[in-house]
């Protein structure tokens, strides 16, 4: 699978023009996520892995039950 750059994606699509735009209320958590995460590595961008995270953790209230070793 290719991974996408953000800088890729439209502007409306980015989170951080996004809320820059709408407001952060705008925003699903995924990509409230992405904004704290900041940003991806090579094989995933920073939405893939705040997807991925929020898919194990099952809610990101979850998030806070994650240790260091876990992210």
């Amino acid at each position: 699978m290719e991974v996408i750059n953000l800088k890729d994606l439209p502007l409306y699509e980015r989170p951080r023009e996004k809320a820059k735009r709408f407001g952060i209320k705008t925003l699903s958590n995924s990509e409230l996520l992405a904004l704290i995460i900041g940003s991806g590595f090579q094989k995933n961008n920073v939405l893939m892995l705040a997807n991925k995270l929020l898919a194990e953790a099952q809610s990101i209230k979850n998030l806070f039950n994650f240790t260091y070793y876990d992210f």
